[in-house]
């Protein structure tokens, strides 16, 4: 996919999912680059925090936010059971496949992050269908988010020590300054990497002694946690445990990295990149 849905294409469609609640349609694509859409080649989802759309013609897609804050309490019902579980085997084995062969739902999702088939690519992000789950890998470990009601939300596979990368998490540090950011979800990492920041995901909470020491090579460290307890507690250990090696910046946001646009993103990874 060469590039996105702007939000005022997707705003065309608002009168037509008006009234509907988390429902999702399938209409013609007005105006497709590919050509006259006739067969309802728009796939419209409205969810809590705004529009999604992806067109099969033009390959095109892209997420208009109508809610500003996403529903915490929704949020928390829908995945009160099972948010996350450590696996010991690997259950990713078999064959994956890249972004152009993803099916609707995880592809949706992946776009509504401002994040595209280049970016998958680039992060080595695919789908293994014998799971229903997207994979999410780092240096050393993989995160495979599920799909179609499959539960718990993510599984993560801790990789054997000979199939490691170099550092103890996903550390993407070649955006070639002096600060970091710490966040704790690895779809927040990459979208933070794409917008030219050094960044360590944590893929939870947890500060270890690997990660202090990572982070004790920069001049400045802006902690993104999530806007909850365990991420404000969180926040709070870091912060004393950095205090006194570097500048560390607690950074608080109603949205994680990840639910953050684009453009504000940027905007954000260039005050502190300075």
């Amino acid at each position: 996919m060469k590039s996105l849905l702007s939000s005022s294409e997707i705003a065309k469609y608002k009168e037509t999912l008006s009234g509907l609640a988390m429902s999702q349609i399938k209409t013609n694509h007005l105006d497709c680059p590919a050509g006259t859409d006739t067969k309802q080649r728009l796939y419209l989802k409205q969810t809590h925090e705004g529009i999604l759309a992806y067109c099969h013609h033009c390959g095109k897609g892209g997420f208009l936010r109508t809610s500003r804050e996403p529903s915490r309490l929704e949020t928390l019902l829908a995945e009160k059971v099972g948010e996350a579980s450590k696996v010991k085997g690997n259950p990713f084995v078999g064959p994956t496949t890249q972004f152009k062969e993803w099916p609707t739902e995880p592809k949706l999702w992946w776009l509504s992050h401002e994040l595209n088939e280049e970016d998958a690519n680039t992060y080595g992000v695919t789908w293994h269908p014998d799971s229903h789950r997207l994979l999410l890998p780092s240096c050393i470990l993989v995160q495979g988010r599920g799909f179609y009601g499959r539960l718990p939300k993510y599984l993560t596979y801790h990789k054997p020590l000979e199939e490691r990368g170099p550092y103890i998490s996903v550390s993407l540090f070649d955006g070639g300054s002096t600060c970091v950011f710490v966040v704790e979800d690895l779809v927040s990492a990459y979208k933070i990497h794409k917008c030219g920041g050094n960044v360590l995901s944590l893929t939870g909470t947890k500060f270890t002694d690997a990660h202090l020491n990572m982070c004790a090579i920069f001049e400045r460290v802006v902690l993104w946690t999530d806007d909850d307890p365990a991420g404000i507690v969180g926040s709070a250990a870091m912060y004393k445990a950095l205090s006194g090696l570097c500048e560390v910046i607690t950074f608080r946001s109603t949205l994680e990295p990840k639910e953050t646009e684009l453009e504000t993103l940027k905007t954000i990874v260039e005050r502190y990149n300075a």
